[in-house]
């Protein structure tokens, strides 16, 4: 579909760009993962870890609209994926 075209390429530079961006601040981090995630996401290869990382940094954080965010998609992914993966997740 036309979606796809290009999409790799739009990704690849979406990473690059991620690679950059200033992570010392728990806030920064939290999203850095979020992020990092997303873009797994996008291409299919997400899993609990990527997950997991991301709402263990959210979780010190007064940020519970992305709490819940990246829960969903934790959750998503372990009902996606089930059986062994859950227990990595939590590893």
């Amino acid at each position: 579909p036309a979606a796809e075209e290009g999409r790799d390429d739009l990704l690849d530079r979406l990473a690059e760009a991620a690679k950059h961006l200033t992570t010392g601040a728990p806030v920064w981090v939290a999203h850095e993962r979020w992020v990092r995630a997303e873009l797994h996401r996008a291409r299919g290869r997400d899993t609990p870890r990527l997950w997991s990382e991301a709402v263990t940094a959210f979780e010190c954080l007064e940020r519970p609209y992305d709490l819940a965010r990246v829960r969903y998609r934790l959750a998503d992914v372990l009902l996606a994926t089930g059986g062994d993966e859950r227990a990595r997740a939590t590893e």
